[in-house]
């Protein structure tokens, strides 16, 4: 995959916490975008690279609880609303995840999504339902822009709870996961019906599999994670739009 054939990107983040560095580092400014479900309350920001258009989208904070809406059904929401509404060329889902313990990772490593998504929680052990409840959504092949940034690749796989089941685990271990997070294979799922490629760029809070407070650990190195992450995606699109120059 080479990045900078796409030449309008759209990034979807599931916190607003996540997003303020990437908003900060890119330049982006808050837009309106007309096409949007106000109900949703999804937030937009928008920033021109030479001649890339690079578009921010967040899920919105949910009205009942006052919190950032996570996972995969917001996930969802949010790609098939940014497609209908710019029709991207290239989606990156930017944030945090888990790492595997084992797979040299260390906290606040930024890592590329390769192979295919899938869901680690979507148990349909039933014929065919079963590999689709695992999704196995199309991924870009990032070797060569992983190699270019040196960042670690692997797959990335989605579930809905923050701490994991032992069938959870199970079922990592299986399909050899470098990292687990709560939103990439839904974006990929819609993404795929629009035959829209998407890049996972995610850094690491915690490392899964070891004695630890999940919830803790994802809290106390959550901003370095997410500083290196903004870091990373503005050395990756600022060098993408000046291949285009």
């Amino acid at each position: 995959m080479k990045i900078n054939e796409f030449k309008k990107i759209a990034i979807i983040v599931a916190m607003q916490q996540e997003a303020e560095p990437i908003i900060a580092q890119l330049g982006l400014l808050t837009t309106c975008i007309p096409e949007l479900l106000p109900e949703l309350g999804m937030q937009a920001y928008r920033s021109k690279f030479f001649d890339q258009d690079i578009y921010l989208f967040t899920n919105g904070i949910d009205k009942k609880y006052n919190v950032n809406k996570v996972a995969t059904q917001p996930a969802a929401i949010t790609a098939l609303e940014t497609i209908m509404a710019i029709k991207p060329d290239l989606i990156i889902s930017a944030g945090t995840a888990g790492g595997i313990a084992n797979k040299g990772l260390s906290i606040g490593d930024v890592c590329l999504g390769s192979d295919y998504y899938m869901y680690h929680d979507r148990r349909i052990p039933s014929g065919d339902s079963e590999q689709y409840g695992i999704g196995y959504f199309s991924c870009p092949d990032a070797a060569l822009l992983a190699k270019e940034f040196n960042l670690k690749t692997g797959i990335v796989s989605t579930g809905n709870s923050l701490t994991l089941s032992q069938e959870d685990e199970k079922v990592l271990q299986e399909h050899n996961v470098l990292a687990k997070e709560m939103e990439v294979a839904a974006i990929a799922e819609v993404a795929s019906m629009f035959n829209i490629p998407v890049l996972a760029v995610k850094a690491i809070t915690n490392i899964v599999g070891i004695e630890a407070d999940v919830a803790k650990e994802f809290k106390s190195n959550f901003n370095i994670a997410v500083q290196n992450l903004s870091e990373t995606l503005a050395i990756i699109l600022t060098h993408n739009s000046r291949m285009r120059t």
